[in-house]
């Protein structure tokens, strides 16, 4: 099968058919949507290196594979505990699905190697999230950033390291729009709550709220505790929940690190007898998967991970076709507070 066989089927031209194949972007949706219904009829899978002059696109592609590289504690075993990074992974995946590119997922040997996946003659590319450990691995990552185009995502990069692309989450401006919704909303109390002190995505929220919410005269309770301090995240919502409603009266709105977690412990405070009507809930990710389990959608920041993960494949795309030549670039997505509820199922 060629694009001549899905062109005729989609009804398209052959131009525009290329088009798709190696500028998705330049495609409206509905003409994509044609030609990728005609190519899995016809079962078409285009080739990675394929014959003739390549596209602006594709100048720099040769494999095909771009590497996502877990460098700090959170694993590709354990990502279920951030879920944020679950939509992380996913975005980046089918953004170079839709690029008809390759996604490998690695992460440091425990001796402390680089996967040997990570070279310019097996990849094209590196995507980097969290710190590096070791400084062996930091002398490692020294050497590979010399030789493969790379870029930091969600969490921001190493400041020893040689600079490269950030597109990160804005964990600061989180826990000052959070902070600002609660007041805006009347409220003077509020409760704080964070499973996960030590990271430093929560670690930004909290202060950041802090910070806010003494500017704004509201007075501000923490609850937080480490996950390493609990065998399981049940125990870790367990123990929050009795702390929560031990004080149920000192506060009227709770602001949780993340989606996840408002659910876990709010369902924990209901067993406790504690009525959470009476609060305004608002939780970190907007994420469905969560928040449809409430009776009434509590609203929630979205950090947009979905948008940061296409972002995070275009800078570095760009950056290996050497379609942009200038300094690294951080970008930071902008959160936004969403009230809108969910759509019924």
């Amino acid at each position: 099968m060629s694009i001549q066989d899905i062109a005729k089927l989609s009804g398209v031209s052959i131009t525009t058919v290329s088009r798709y194949f190696n500028m998705p972007d330049k495609v409206s949706a509905a003409t994509a949507k044609r030609i990728c219904e005609a190519s899995e009829q016809l079962h078409y899978k285009p080739r990675v290196r394929r014959p003739g002059p390549k596209t602006m696109e594709r100048m720099g592609i040769r494999s095909g594979l771009i590497v996502l590289l877990f460098l700090g504690k959170v694993r590709p075993n354990t990502v279920q505990t951030f879920p944020s990074l679950s939509l992380l992974m996913a975005s980046i995946q089918d953004e170079l699905n839709r690029r008809h590119l390759s996604l490998i997922i690695e992460q440091i040997k425990d001796n402390g190697d680089i996967p040997e996946v990570v070279d310019p003659r097996y990849c094209d590319g590196l995507i980097l999230h969290g710190l590096p450990q070791t400084e062996k691995v930091r002398k490692e990552l020294q050497r590979v950033l010399q030789t493969l185009p790379a870029i930091w995502t969600g969490m921001e990069s190493d400041p020893n390291l040689p600079k490269i692309d950030e597109v990160l989450f804005d964990n600061d401006t989180i826990g000052t729009l959070a902070a600002d919704y609660l007041c805006e909303n009347g409220h003077k109390n509020v409760a704080l709550v964070s499973t996960a002190s030590q990271h430093p995505a929560f670690s930004g929220r909290i202060s950041h709220f802090q910070k806010q919410a003494k500017m704004l005269g509201m007075h501000c309770q923490l609850f937080e505790t480490a996950l390493e301090e609990f065998p399981t995240y049940a125990a870790i919502c367990q123990h929050l929940a009795k702390q929560l409603c031990a004080k149920a009266t000192s506060y009227t709105a709770i602001f949780f690190c993340a989606d996840d977690a408002m659910l876990g412990i709010t369902q924990e405070m209901r067993v406790l007898g504690c009525d959470i009507s009476r609060y305004t809930l608002l939780g970190v990710n907007n994420d469905h998967t969560y928040l449809r389990f409430f009776d009434h959608k509590p609203a929630s920041v979205d950090f947009k991970p979905a948008y940061l993960g296409r972002l995070t494949v275009d800078q570095l795309l760009r950056r290996i076709n050497g379609r942009i030549e200038d300094l690294p670039a951080t970008i930071k997505i902008h959160p936004e507070v969403n009230t809108t509820s969910l759509p019924l199922i």
